[in-house]
């Protein structure tokens, strides 16, 4: 019958056709707008293991991953919420480990192309602008050329390489028994099809653990992330595991970002010109909304975001800095009045810079990467003495970043760990609250002297509980700190504690004569802002009184600098006060006085009463 009319019969049929065809297109296509994103997360169980999981198609061009550092930056560490709330990105983790006490990362940090940290360690994440990943060992130490990467992160472990599990911590620097042992996790891993994995537990499990979960999730190549209390996923919104710390930087995954919009390290072409106006534009317009907020965390937001942006413009780090200042955060304001002086004597504005740079000086006398601008900007000024001065003291103040004397809350930290395992009572609050009269030190109450040789002088400290001696011009550094301990806790204990609260790679500790108190002495290795640094340092216990001598150089420098510590101990002394006044006038017999000329090891010590002549 359809064989007599086909002309009707086919119309009809071909209708149907189309509208199905349209059908089967709406069902193909809509489902992948709406449900097919590039950035999904999923719950995962693995060999008993809760994971939550964040897959990333990379293939996708308007996706980006990139760090993001606190507002503090450096030296400061931030709600990770409100973190978040600068930039919204879709997605979220915790990013590399940082040092408690510095609160600055270990490993590199790559920000639009832009070097923003050096830490010269662990397994770097890198991406390029059109989103293609190498996961690339960092020497110790060594700075990477990082140009043509967008992005950077670099943490550690490895987990993974080259589809195998492979985990040498050790080799890599990694220490920490918090790395090493259980806690919650994060780690991040590629696939041999391109996904980025994010990945975060809080059960408590080694990192071969989290190496094989990835491992199971198809990745090739995977690296650990910080972890235990500072293990956290962000995914849309809302908080799928929040931290339970504050953060210094985060690893963070953004949606829809335009092309013209993404930036490799030392780009060519025109497309620099024309994201350098832009970022100046979008700065610009953070600016006003700032201008119209009140003094707060709001203004300061924005105003970094700003400086972010246009890294040209040194009047918006001056705005910056005047409202942190008038917030009373001393530290990131001077830091602010730094990058301001940098930006000013970039330009050339020499006069500018060297005014920032005194200003920051005054609000950070700690802090080495504003010294170092003060020594930059008097170098460029034509004050040669005091650019000798400040660029050697500069580097110097570096050298505290990895120790936890460096900031007494630390220092104080160690010793509340200590207090909650042995038991112990509360010891009495100790502090280093003598007199300096020309290069000496008198501390009575505690019994300690130190009489610098002429070449050595005495730095301004931020707290009462540190003294710090610097070698005059030189990155040479000599730290004495005490805090109270439980007259209980074994001084090997008091050492692991130490050890456990920085990120020094230390040797195994040597036992010390030191007059009537109990003595450790060990070397470490640590990350000195972009130098590698040895340190030798000595745990020195009386009662609930802990002594800790530090005396700190660059590698390159540490041939020459261990005469110049002989001569700091030589005229340091640890005696025991005469009837609790801090008499030591008489130090007979002579274990009751203290001598730490013997350097470095092994422990051969004489006892003689140095403090006689101070």
């Amino acid at each position: 019958m359809w064989l007599q009319s086909p002309q009707a019969d086919v119309g009809s049929h071909g209708r149907r056709v189309v509208v199905h065809a349209w059908i089967l297109v709406f069902l193909l296509i809509v489902p992948a707008t709406v449900w097919g994103k590039s950035v999904e997360y999923e719950r995962v169980f693995i060999d008993g293991v809760v994971y939550h999981t964040i897959r990333v198609d990379l293939s996708d061009p308007t996706v980006k991953v990139s760090p993001l550092l606190t507002a503090r930056y450096p030296g400061g560490d931030e709600p990770a919420g409100r973190i978040l709330r600068r930039y919204w990105p879709s997605a979220a983790v915790t990013g590399t480990e940082f040092c408690t006490v510095s609160l600055r990362p270990i490993g590199d940090l790559v920000i639009d192309g832009r070097l923003r940290h050096f830490g010269g360690m662990g397994k770097a994440l890198a991406i390029t602008p059109d989103n293609h990943v190498a996961f690339l060992s960092v020497p110790y130490g060594r700075k990477l050329d990082w140009a043509g990467f967008e992005s950077v992160i670099a943490a550690g472990p490895t987990l993974i390489h080259a589809g195998k599990v492979s985990l040498s911590p050790a080799s890599e620097g990694f220490t920490d028994p918090h790395v090493l042992g259980k806690a919650a996790r994060v780690g991040a891993g590629v696939t041999s099809s391109g996904k980025l994995i994010l990945i975060a537990t809080n059960s408590p499990i080694y990192l071969r653990t989290l190496a094989h979960a990835l491992r199971k999730l198809g990745c090739v190549e995977a690296l650990n992330l910080d972890g235990g209390s500072s293990a956290a996923l962000y995914y849309r919104g809302r908080w799928v595991l929040s931290p339970k710390r504050r953060l210094v930087n985060l690893l963070a995954v953004f949606e829809n970002v335009p092309r013209d919009r993404r930036k490799a390290a030392e780009p060519t072409g025109d497309r620099p010109l024309a994201m350098a106006r832009w970022q100046s534009e979008q700065a610009w317009e953070l600016v006003q909304k700032a201008r119209k907020l009140p003094v707060g965390d709001a203004k300061v937001d924005l105003l970094v975001r700003a400086c972010e942006l246009d890294t040209t413009n040194a009047s918006f780090c001056l705005e910056l800095a005047g409202v942190l200042e008038t917030m009373g955060d001393r530290l990131a304001a001077g830091v602010s009045y730094a990058h301001a002086s940098k930006r000013f004597r970039e330009k050339g504005m020499v006069t500018e810079a060297l005014k920032a740079a005194r200003k920051g000086e005054q609000l950070a006398p700690q802090e080495a990467e504003v010294i170092m601008e003060l020594g930059r900007a008097a170098r460029v000024s034509g004050y040669a003495d005091l650019a000798r001065e400040t660029l050697g003291r500069g580097r110097a103040l570096s050298l505290l970043q990895p120790l936890p004397q460096s900031k007494s809350a630390s220092l104080e930290s160690v010793a509340k760990a200590i207090r909650q395992v042995t038991k112990g009572p509360e010891p009495p609050h100790y502090l280093l609250a003598g007199t300096i009269s020309g290069n000496t030190l008198s501390a009575g109450n505690l019994g300690l002297y130190v009489h610098l040789p002429p070449s050595w002088d005495w730095l301004p400290v931020s707290q009462p509980a540190s003294a710090v001696a610097n070698r005059r011009y030189m990155p040479w550094l000599m730290h004495f700190a005490v805090v109270g301990v439980p007259a209980n806790a074994g001084l090997n204990f008091i050492y692991q504690e130490y050890v456990r609260n920085t990120m020094l790679i230390t040797d195994t500790p040597v036992p010390t004569i030191f007059g009537d108190a109990v003595a450790v002495r060990f070397s470490a290795q640590a990350m000195a802002g972009e130098e590698p640094a040895r340190y030798t340092i000595t745990l020195a216990k009386r009662g609930s009184l802990l002594l800790i001598v530090t005396a700190a150089a660059e590698d390159r420098w540490w041939v020459q600098a261990e005469e110049e510590f002989r001569e700091v101990l030589k005229g340091t002394a640890f005696v025991r006060p005469l009837f609790g006044l801090g008499l030591d006038l008489l130090c007979w017999p002579p274990s009751y006085c203290t001598a730490l000329s013997s350097w470095p090891s092994p422990p051969r010590w004489s006892a003689r009463c140095s403090a006689a002549g101070l």
